[in-house]
């Protein structure tokens, strides 16, 4: 099993920066599949941000993430103003198939990826060990 904390946006980053602090950058899920001499073949799926999703309101803000495929995945992050509890969704196209939450960001995500991605969703990669 592996699980991920994204490094979050700051508000230094130009245009985007003070609107989207602290969400994640990207979200990575990864699993193994076998390993052999010292590499590990895994199935990864990496969700980059999209910015003209974000919405915002006296509850909460939001954002959706997609895989750079545009495949029928995708990732919505909410985090919670009042509570500071921050939650992910994952959809394949309009079916819910994950859900994690957190009271603090690195716990919400640590729960949401480390499932990692289904089959179908990611693609193979190597890693060293």
């Amino acid at each position: 099993m592996f699980a991920f904390i994204p490094h979050q946006i700051e508000e230094s980053w130009g245009k985007w920066g003070p609107t989207l602090a602290g969400f994640p950058v990207t979200i990575l899920y990864a699993r193994p599949i076998d390993h052999q001499n010292g590499k590990v073949r895994v199935l990864k799926a990496e969700y980059i941000f999209d910015p003209g999703t974000f919405t915002e309101d006296d509850e909460q803000k939001q954002m959706e993430y997609n895989r750079r495929d545009n495949g029928p995945y995708r990732v919505v992050v909410i985090y919670k103003k009042r509570t500071g509890v921050w939650r992910t969704e994952k959809y394949r196209g309009e079916q819910l198939i994950q859900s994690a939450q957190g009271h603090d960001f690195q716990s919400a995500m640590l729960h949401t990826t480390m499932d990692g991605p289904e089959e179908g969703e990611g693609i193979e990669g190597v890693v060293d060990i």
